[in-house]
């Protein structure tokens, strides 16, 4: 017996087989139905790659949010007596951003929704002490949370192909 490899998942098969059972590859389909069923196939596969880019983007922005967190506190905080207390807060949820943005590609969805927490917190603790900056990098914010939950869709996508094709 021969065995048969389907073209869009590479799965093995020992004999002839008229649909694949992991991505319901039509062998025996006309020429337009497997070229169909492949781009299909490799469209939505492009979400893992997809994933694993927005994954490094989000790594780089956790590295720049911790640093110009820090960046803006000595800036800003020189124009006004900030309390000590302030100060260790804004530096201890950098550290943990940073952290988060180090461990992002061993649990992408815990170390994302970590920071999606934190800076929401750190943004009232900054606007109670000066409300000024609530306004202050507003586009910057909110694409930055906004970039967090698009992270998060497309890993849990991934997730989910990888799941109902039984990828790796």
């Amino acid at each position: 017996m021969n065995e048969v490899i389907c073209p869009a998942c590479k799965k093995q098969f020992p004999g002839q087989v008229g649909v694949c059972s992991r991505c319901n590859y039509p062998f025996n389909g006309t020429e337009k139905e497997r070229g169909v069923h492949i781009g299909t196939f490799i469209t939505q596969k492009g979400v893992i790659m997809d994933a694993d880019i927005f994954l490094e983007k989000s790594q780089l922005l956790l590295y720049a949010v911790a640093g110009l967190n820090i960046l803006m506190l000595f800036m800003y905080g020189s124009e006004q007596i900030l309390v000590p207390l302030h100060i260790t807060i804004n530096i201890i949820i950098s550290v943990i951003v940073f952290l988060c943005g180090y461990h992002l590609r061993k649990k992408p969805i815990w170390f994302s929704l970590i920071p999606l927490i934190l800076l929401p917190a750190v943004y009232t603790l900054n606007y109670l002490m000066d409300p000024d900056t609530l306004v202050r990098g507003l586009e910057m914010k909110i694409a930055l949370i906004g970039s967090l939950l698009y992270s998060m869709y497309l890993i849990k996508s991934a997730e989910k192909f990888k799941k109902d094709y039984d990828i790796e």
